[in-house]
Formats: C-alpha cells, sequence, structure tokens
C-alpha cells in the first residue's frame, strides 16, 4: 500500500465525520471537530509507520 493510497483511503471517513461534527455539535463543542482532524494525522503517521516496518522485516527475511 503507498502513502497516497492510505491518505486517500482515510482522509474522506475522517472529513466526513469533521463536517457532520461542526453542524452538530453545539457552539460550545465545535472546537472538538478539529480533533477529529489531527487524530486522523496521528492514524496516518502511525499506520504509514507500522506498514513501512512491516515491509522492511520482509524484506531482511
Amino acid at each position: 500500500m503507498t502513502k497516497r493510497k492510505l491518505y486517500w483511503i482515510l482522509m474522506p471517513s475522517f472529513a466526513l465525520i469533521a463536517i457532520i461534527s461542526i453542524f452538530l455539535l453545539p457552539q460550545t463543542k465545535k472546537h472538538y471537530s478539529f480533533a477529529i482532524i489531527i487524530v486522523f494525522w496521528i492514524v496516518y503517521y502511525y499506520t504509514l509507520g507500522y506498514i513501512e516496518r512491516k515491509k522492511a522485516k520482509d524484506q531482511s527475511e
């Protein structure tokens, strides 16, 4: 799986959740919708790292 493919798999779902949360959350809680974007980047970074480590391990064997 390439970096670009992983990005396009994860990004639409997180973007949709963030947009929906902007409209559904009360005014005092709207800042939590930006936390969803931060969670996306964390998931993307660690998933990408896991995949790269797994590929490197498979190639070394």
